[in-house]
């Protein structure tokens, strides 16, 4: 996830210090989750307002560093200059703003890459840094509510910030703070925030709660919070489920303890905060004839804004253009067909998928090809636009099982419009269409980094410890285990569980764990083999796994093999698409 715009407290990117003051710094430090995860500084004059906004996420052993630079000038004439970078991967996107007297109401917004754009600005709105530190710091001289219409520039996004005093109460040695709450609204959220505002020294320090999730930023002359030792963003994302094996393969899945979220074809409201999730199936009939966009224009007008480039894309880049000559696309390939091409392609092709990128642009996934899933989300939406297939991002929750546990995370993937549907793909795990565990919150045409959309993936699980899923059970047979209508037979063997897992109890290679999922191993990292009669497989040598490829993105896992026994053991296994007949259920053997 990325979260750069979490940390870059639009209140704190107002100035600190009153306009007869020539130079002046102040530093800040962030606190997200409970750990210090990075810094601010501002340094203000009479005509100039800089700010430089560090953020470090610790995610399972790797960090993610994002950085954020803002610089705002006043000329004589009283015009407003804002120019800013945003680097959350390797390289920063750089925009500017401009602001005229004589037209007070709008701003013209250039970002690289992209065309300049005209941006309304409703009655009020305060650009300039010093004008709303005056207001901020006078309300808490008088005890006076505060009302304050902004713009945040690196993001483009409009805020509004409404506060009422509570009480003075010194801070550290900021003995004249006065302590204020009330709400902050960006975009489509809003949140409760609490301010601490000196009438001498402006802002001391700020603390909300997206859920539970508590955000501080404070003056660095003040001590950490005393429960900065606490388990940090990412985890705090993350919300431990019951182990639900195969969750996967799963073509429907209902989930208990959701806020609530809109509904789509795939996730259907049954209760209060109860979810239907549903795979979706793939085109058929006329939509799976249609064929991509041929040069610039579509004839649908819906599907311009997914067909446009943008600085985050870059799909006229010579990196993207090189890559989408290697997919070798068939000229009569339907949009579908392209679709699957490419989301297989961008698994296949970032292989290092670590945690320790920001949020890099298309080309340089395409030059470097590592990350998580918005790096597979950014890259596949450039290459499907490139290709004439109008795509965009979705941005939510997924449920995810490594065998031995499952949880539910925010995640990005994509949709492609082929025919009158959007279409779920998950180029993460070369899913296509996309699993069922997931839950959409919000989609972006990837315009700029302000239509991410974490901001509303940030919705909270209201209490995640109560959150229940469940699919429709796994039927065990006397060899064969029956899962959303393919079954699994051993030959001269028999499936057990124990401790929440799968085994396979296999005469000529003993019990061997278990577990279906999608595919996580390359092409390049991992060896065929296959039988006369059975499924293909491959086997990955330096993990000692052999998976079993079961159709539809279903793969079957067996850990701790040899090359030799993974032969005997793809020798053993079975698939079918009917299920065979229950009989009885078995009473299965206990591990």
């Amino acid at each position: 996830m990325k979260l750069a715009q979490l940390a870059l407290c639009p209140l704190f990117c107002l100035a600190l210090v009153g306009q007869e003051q020539q130079i002046q710094s102040r530093r800040f430090r962030h606190y997200i989750g409970g750990r210090e995860a990075g810094s601010m500084e501002v340094v203000f004059s009479k005509n100039s307002a800089h700010t430089k906004n560090f953020l470090s996420i610790g995610r399972r052993g790797s960090t993610s560093e994002q950085y954020i630079t803002q610089n705002i000038v006043m000329g004589e004439g009283g015009d407003i200059l804002a120019e800013w970078a945003i680097t959350l991967g390797s390289q920063p996107q750089k925009g500017q703003a401009r602001w005229l007297p004589y037209e007070p109401g709008a701003l013209f917004v250039l970002a690289a890459g992209s065309n300049e754009t005209k941006i309304a600005l409703s009655p009020g709105t305060i650009l300039w840094p010093p004008e709303a530190d005056e207001k901020m710091r006078r309300a808490a001289q008088e005890m006076a509510p505060i009302q304050l219409s902004t713009f945040t520039f690196p993001f483009s996004a409009l805020s509004r910030l409404e506060l009422v005093p509570n009480l003075a109460e010194p801070v550290g040695i900021f003995s004249d703070a006065v302590r204020y709450s009330g709400t902050f609204s960006e975009g489509g959220s809003t949140s409760q925030v609490t301010c601490w505002i000196s009438p001498a020294d402006g802002q001391i320090k700020q603390f909300s709660s997206q859920s539970g999730l508590i955000i501080i930023t404070q003056r660095e002359e003040l001590p950490p919070p005393v429960d900065s030792g606490g388990v940090g963003l990412f985890e705090w994302t993350l919300c431990r489920l019951p182990h639900m094996p195969f969750v996967a393969w799963r073509e429907e899945v209902i989930v208990k303890g959701l806020p609530d979220i809109a509904e789509g074809p795939q996730q259907q409201r049954i209760g209060p905060g109860e979810y239907r999730l549903s795979r979706a199936a793939p085109p058929y009939g006329e939509d799976n004839r249609q064929l991509p966009v041929k040069g610039k224009a579509s004839a649908d007008p819906e599907e311009a804004p997914y067909l446009a480039d943008s600085p985050l894309l870059g799909i006229q880049d010579s990196v993207i253009t090189e890559l989408a000559a290697r997919l070798r696309i068939d000229p009569n390939a339907t949009r579908w067909e392209v679709c699957c091409r490419v989301n297989a392609f961008v698994f296949d092709l970032i292989r290092d998928k670590g945690l320790d990128v920001g949020f890099a642009t298309a080309p340089e996934v395409a030059a470097d090809p590592r990350g998580d899933c918005t790096e597979h989300t950014v890259l596949t939406i450039a290459l499907l636009r490139r290709l004439g297939v109008p795509a965009r991002a979705v941005f939510g929750w997924a449920g995810l099982d490594d065998g031995a546990e499952t949880t539910m995370g925010l995640h990005a993937w994509v949709e492609a419009k082929t025919g009158r549907r959007w279409i779920p793909l998950d180029p993460t795990f070369d899913q296509a269409p996309a699993g069922a565990f997931r839950a959409a919150i919000s989609v972006s045409a990837l315009n700029s980094y302000a239509e991410l959309g974490w901001g509303l993936g940030m919705m909270p699980i209201a209490a995640p410890n109560s959150l229940v899923a469940s699919a429709k059970p796994i039927s065990f047979l006397e060899s064969g285990l029956v899962i959303d209508g393919i079954t699994i037979t051993l030959e001269k063997g028999r499936w057990a569980t124990g401790g929440g897992r799968l085994f396979a109890d296999l005469p000529q290679a003993g019990q061997i764990a278990v577990n279906g999922n999608v595919r996580h191993l390359s092409t390049a990292d991992s060896k065929l083999i296959h039988f006369p009669g059975h499924a293909p497989a491959r086997y990955e040598k330096s993990a000692s796994r052999l998976a079993i490829d079961c159709g539809k993105n279903r793969w079957l896992y067996f850990e701790g093999l040899s090359e030799v026994a993974a032969m005997e053991v793809l020798k053993a296994v079975k698939l079918s698409e009917e299920p065979a007949a229950v009989e009885s259920p078995l009473d299965v053997q206990k591990k």
